[in-house]
């Protein structure tokens, strides 16, 4: 288990230093904005599941399950919506959709009860 938990401190910590370095590359890309978020997302993400194996009881183990399920979420979303602006898909109809995406992590946290 200290392995895994060593695994994850050093996942988060590349996870934040790569997210500072790309925003510092080019602050005006969209392309870097959004990796910039993932990264940063994913770092949370880290941290979150560090606490989530370190959870003493069952209720602080469903607090950090309800977090965990949100930025699993967003993680994905960024990174379909990385994947997008790479592709070039940047027409005006794809609005309602990406703000139909970003609103999915919203849809599913209400039932775990953030």
């Amino acid at each position: 288990m200290n392995i895994l938990i060593t695994a994850y401190i050093a996942s988060a910590f590349i996870g934040f230093e790569s997210a500072l370095f790309v925003y510092r590359l080019n602050r005006l890309s969209i392309t870097n904005r959004i990796y910039a978020a993932f990264a940063f997302s994913h770092s949370l993400f880290s941290i979150v599941m560090i606490q989530f194996i370190l959870s003493p009881d069952r209720q602080a183990c469903f607090f950090w399950y309800r977090i965990f399920t949100f930025i699993a979420c967003v993680c994905v979303i960024l990174r379909l919506h990385y994947f997008m602006e790479l592709a070039g898909i940047k027409s005006a109809r794809t609005r309602p959709f990406i703000a139909a995406m970003y609103a999915l992590p919203l849809i599913v946290a209400l039932p775990t009860g953030i």
